[in-house]
Order: C-alpha cells, then sequence, then structure tokens
C-alpha cells in the first residue's frame, strides 16, 4: 500500500470526490456545508430526497450501523445533518435507480502502477438496501467502469488492493462515483471464480515472483 499521506486524502470522502472531479470523472451533486443552515440550502438546491455522508468516515458505520443518512425532508435533514456533524458531513444527491446500478472495479495495482489484476462487477442486491454491503453479484466487465477506476487510482497515488464504486444514472447513462474504498473488498471471491484472484495475486506480487497480468474479460491488461 501507498504511504500514508496518499492514504490519508482517500480516507476522507471529500478527498476522493474532488479528486475524481479534477480527472475529469463524473460524480453526484455534492455540497459540503459548514452549518445546518448551509446543509438546508444545499439540499434546496439539489432536491429531496439526499443523502447526508460523513467526510470522515472513521467511526460513523460503527456508531450509526449505516453509512449515510437519506433525507426526504427538511427536518429529518436537520436531525442527520447535526448527528453526523462530527463527521464533516456532505449532501449529496441521490443517484436514481436500484442497486443494481451499481458497479465495481476491483484490482491489483504494482507500486509502479501497472494493474496485475482487473476485475469488473455488478451488484444485484445489497444490505441494507440503497447504502449497504453486496450480498449478490454478477461479474459483468464495463469498460468505463475499468478505465475511470483506474484513473482515478492513478490521480490519487494509490497502488495495492482496492475497490472504486460507481453507480450509472439512468438519466445521463453516466458512471458516477460513490467511493473508494482502498482495501479487498468482500465479494472479492467472485473476482477469483473469474480468474482475478486478488489476494493471491498481491501475495506473489509481494513475495517477488513475475506476475503476468489478468483480467475478468479473459484479456491481459497493459
Amino acid at each position: 500500500f501507498p504511504p500514508w499521506d496518499v492514504l490519508a486524502r482517500i480516507q476522507i470522502k471529500r478527498g476522493q470526490l474532488e479528486a475524481a472531479e479534477s480527472a475529469g470523472i463524473a460524480i453526484p451533486r455534492t455540497a459540503y456545508p459548514a452549518s445546518a443552515a448551509e446543509a438546508r440550502t444545499a439540499a434546496k438546491e439539489l432536491g429531496f430526497p439526499v443523502l447526508v455522508k460523513p467526510s470522515s468516515t472513521e467511526g460513523f458505520k460503527r456508531r450509526f450501523k449505516r453509512q449515510a443518512f437519506r433525507c426526504g425532508t427538511a427536518a429529518e435533514l436537520d436531525d442527520a445533518y447535526t448527528r453526523a456533524e462530527p463527521y464533516a458531513p456532505m449532501v449529496q444527491e441521490v443517484i436514481p435507480g436500484g442497486d443494481d446500478e451499481l458497479y465495481t472495479l476491483g484490482s491489483y495495482v504494482r507500486a509502479d502502477g501497472k494493474p496485475l489484476g482487473l476485475f469488473s462487477g455488478r451488484k444485484l442486491r445489497q444490505t441494507p438496501p440503497g447504502v449497504g454491503t453486496c450480498r449478490v453479484g454478477e461479474a459483468v466487465w464495463v469498460e468505463d467502469v475499468v478505465e475511470s477506476g483506474l484513473k482515478l487510482l492513478h490521480a490519487l497515488g494509490f497502488y495495492g488492493l482496492s475497490q472504486v464504486e460507481f453507480k450509472r444514472d439512468p438519466r445521463d447513462g453516466a458512471y458516477k462515483l460513490m467511493e473508494v474504498n482502498p482495501r479487498l473488498f468482500q465479494w472479492h471471491g467472485l473476482a477469483a471464480a473469474c480468474g482475478v484472484d486478488l489476494p493471491l495475486i498481491a501475495y506473489r506480487d509481494l513475495t517477488g515472483e513475475q506476475v503476468e497480468p489478468v483480467s475478468a474479460n479473459g484479456s491481459r491488461k497493459r
């Protein structure tokens, strides 16, 4: 994994979104309010429902048993912002569509930036619905997801094991960044079943073996 100065930026969701925007990668419309009043103004501009998400995620899920608050009214927004205030809350539009519009790039990237393992998949069900953990997924190769994910990892200076998640916006067909997880993702067993065993690839690379790049679309990448 890269040094902490790289990881620290990725641990902050705002850092992920700003890096993506700078790299020309689509993101949901997002505001970074400094007060509850600014949050209300942002929600009016974005249109309800909105998500109140932590920019600084450390401890948020453990405390609230969720990854974000979905708010359909100003009263819900006020309550969510107050509860999330210690975590630098963001207000973000809700991208329409179900959980089956969520796509993942799972990868292992060598320290010199060369991808040695690439998997592309789609969630079908997650728990809890809306913002949660994949329970049923499928392998499906989407070139836009792979290319945008790799572009973002390069912009962040990240290497190692990671998951980059996007949601396809049915309004314009764009794949919009949800988050970067700088770690192995929970359904990586599907990638292994498709010939992309990311933990094994990482192990072999880190122990000095020669590793030929593999990808779940059956071709070697770069």
